[in-house]
Formats: C-alpha cells, sequence, structure tokens
C-alpha cells in the first residue's frame, strides 16, 4: 500500500467526499482513482459520485447545462463519469480501420468556445441522419435574425483587451471544444479539446464591416468511400466587430474534406463520427500539429500530381 493509500485510508469517507475530492479536477480525479481500489470506489462509484461528475463536466463543458442533456447523460453506464472518461481525452487516428454501423437516428454535437478560460460561446446540436437535404455534411450555429428582421443577434461576446493585437489575443487565448456523442451506443468522443491550437485568423473587411475568421483544424481516419485514410475536419468561427470593446460570434461551421478538398457527404460525415467515436484511441495528449501539417503537404503534393497529368 503507498504513503498516499495509506494517509486517505485513515479519514472519514465523508471527509474525502465532502472536502477533499470536489477540489480536484476530471484528469487529477481519474489519477488518483488509480492510487488504491478504495480511492477508485469513492471516486467511481456511480452511485456515490454523480454528482461529483456532473458539476466536473459542466464546469468544463458548459453546454452541458442544456435542460435536455441530462437525461442524455444519465443513460451513460457510468453516467458522467463514464461521459468524461470518453469525452476528455484526445481523440487519435493512425488508420482507418472502418466497420460498417447501422445508421443512427441522431448525433448530438456539444460545443463551447472559452476566452482566457472564460465562456463566450456554448451550444448543443442534434444531427439526423436522414438530412439528405445538404449535399456535404456540415453542422453549423448561426444567430439568430432580431423581429427587425434585418440584424443578426450575437450568440456570444469576445472582449479584447485595450491596447491588445486582436489577431495575437485571439491566436493565444481563444480556445475550442467539440464533443459528438451517440446517445443510442452510450458513448463520446472530442473531435477538438479545450488544449487545442487554432490554424489561422484572418481579418476581412466588406464595406464598413470588419470580420475576423477564425480556423480549427484536426485530421480523423475516413472511411472506404472517401477514398482517403485521413480527413481533414476544421472548425471555422465568424466573429463580427462590435461598436464596443471586441467581437461578436456570429457563426460556427464544422466540415469535413478528403485529401482531393472534396467535402464528404452527409451518409459518409455520419459513418466517419460513428467510426471515430466507437474505434477512436483516447490519449492524455493532443494531436501533434505536426499530424495536420502532414495531411496539408500531401494535400499540396495530390495538387501537382493532378496538375501534372
Amino acid at each position: 500500500m503507498t504513503s498516499t493509500s495509506c494517509i486517505f485510508s485513515r479519514l472519514d469517507s465523508d471527509i474525502i467526499n465532502r472536502h477533499i475530492l470536489p477540489r480536484l479536477d476530471g484528469a487529477d480525479l481519474t489519477a488518483l482513482s488509480s492510487v488504491s481500489s478504495y480511492l477508485r470506489y469513492l471516486i467511481c462509484n456511480n452511485n456515490n459520485n454523480q454528482d461529483l461528475w456532473r458539476n466536473i463536466c459542466t464546469s468544463k463543458w458548459p453546454s452541458l447545462m442544456d435542460p435536455g442533456f441530462k437525461q442524455v447523460i444519465s443513460a451513460f453506464p457510468g453516467g458522467y463519469h463514464s461521459f468524461f472518461s470518453d469525452a476528455f481525452p484526445s481523440l487519435h487516428h493512425r488508420t482507418n480501420s472502418h466497420c460498417s454501423y447501422p445508421p443512427s437516428p441522431d448525433l448530438i454535437h456539444a460545443v463551447d468556445m472559452y476566452i482566457d478560460g472564460e465562456p463566450v460561446f456554448s451550444r448543443i446540436g442534434v444531427e439526423s441522419f436522414d438530412t439528405e437535404e445538404y449535399k456535404h455534411w456540415c453542422i453549423y450555429f448561426i444567430s439568430d435574425v432580431t423581429c427587425y428582421g434585418w440584424k443578426r443577434m450575437p450568440m456570444g461576446h469576445i472582449r479584447i483587451p485595450v491596447n491588445a493585437s486582436w489577431i495575437e489575443y485571439l491566436q493565444e487565448n481563444l480556445k475550442l471544444s467539440w464533443i459528438v456523442i451517440h446517445p443510442t451506443r452510450k458513448r463520446a468522443a472530442s473531435l477538438f479539446r479545450y488544449t487545442c491550437k487554432l490554424i489561422s485568423v484572418t481579418r476581412r473587411r466588406k464595406y464598413k464591416d470588419v470580420t475576423h475568421e477564425v480556423v480549427y483544424g484536426t485530421v480523423i481516419a475516413g472511411e472506404c468511400q472517401v477514398r482517403s485514410e485521413m480527413v481533414n475536419c476544421h472548425v471555422k468561427v465568424m466573429c463580427c466587430k462590435n461598436g464596443g470593446d471586441g467581437l461578436d460570434v456570429m457563426r460556427v461551421v464544422i466540415e469535413m474534406e478528403d485529401m482531393n478538398r472534396d467535402l464528404v457527404t452527409v451518409k459518409q460525415g455520419v459513418s466517419i463520427l460513428h467510426n471515430a467515436i466507437q474505434n477512436g484511441q483516447r490519449k492524455k495528449f493532443d494531436l501533434p500539429k505536426q499530424e495536420f501539417d502532414k495531411f496539408q503537404i500531401s494535400d499540396l503534393q495530390r495538387k501537382k500530381n493532378r496538375k501534372r497529368k
């Protein structure tokens, strides 16, 4: 028995549950649960610590506070603890070992953005498999039109400090989390973690309007019909300059494209996400940016080969 487990074994379980465990984050609790069977029971027991893991999940991903989401999580075998175990690690793919899955009635997307650690955008979106009216797969959130019909209400506000370079500030401080949930299989996967690095920030001016487009990118395993081992999954966030001290979040879009820069279809996109949720490796570290760069280099090489032909 380690010295750590000896110390905890001498403490009353109520003291541990009420005064120690709530002070730790999910990663620390997961590490602590491996110290001894006694700590694992206190931390992972479904009946004892649902409130603990619910608080951890909702504080890390505010989108999970959506009223309709509690029922989805309660269906997971270990509740919020199972969800955290699935969604917190980084999702890694090396090959497209793809299995065939029956269509799911829906997939749920939980999206959160943060600036300096504070949430500025939190949304839950439901993706229906039979949405065939869109030729290409994409999930988007767009600001609502006001009752006047000409002005859109922002979905979030990003405050930029005085004298800060807007582009540099966004590059350093704007973070994204995107989790996809399969409610039928009771599994989840993190497409983009809070620690992921954005790819680019572009400033544009159209007439009097100034917009900033923030792009995040990663690569995940494709599927046989995409004719590509990997596909590029990217999120584009469009922000408009407001009349005050920062930017308003107006649109968030996620798309997937193969190495030919062709957008995947609805059916392919859903199938790729099913494969990611079920077969993606969960690791403690993010996918290195070099992996995304390799995809970009292969993409450029493929374009050159096509031009030569």
